[in-house]
């Protein structure tokens, strides 16, 4: 049981971290994509739509593969349904993507 607790409150802190976040894209058009799945995934979820959010959130991903934000909203839903195991690889990825974001700065500013 502390391990799922320990989870959904780094699910949350991801997503809270990605809160405002935008997910881009290489194109204005998909960019645009990415938003607008993100905004429907969000509606979903907030109204416990959890299949439809996961549809959305998946889009996604898919969309702007580099962005956190994805990621950490795939893992609330999965946490939310109880899919542990998928909850935690997701939310990985969303860490690893903010590393990755990080890095990318450090490097551009050196």
């Amino acid at each position: 049981m502390g391990a799922r607790r320990n989870l959904s409150v780094v699910g949350w802190f991801l997503a809270a971290a990605c809160r405002g976040a935008t997910p881009g894209g290489d194109s204005v058009a998909t960019g645009a994509a990415a938003v607008t799945a993100r905004t429907w995934g969000l509606a979903y979820l907030q109204a416990n739509q959890l299949p439809q959010a996961e549809a959305e959130f998946e889009k996604v991903v898919k969309l702007a593969p580099d962005q956190a934000v994805g990621y950490a909203d795939l893992g609330l839903v999965y946490l939310r349904e109880g899919r542990y195991r998928e909850a935690e690889t997701q939310l990985r990825r969303a860490a690893a993507a903010v590393r990755c974001r990080r890095a990318r700065r450090a490097l551009a500013r050196s």
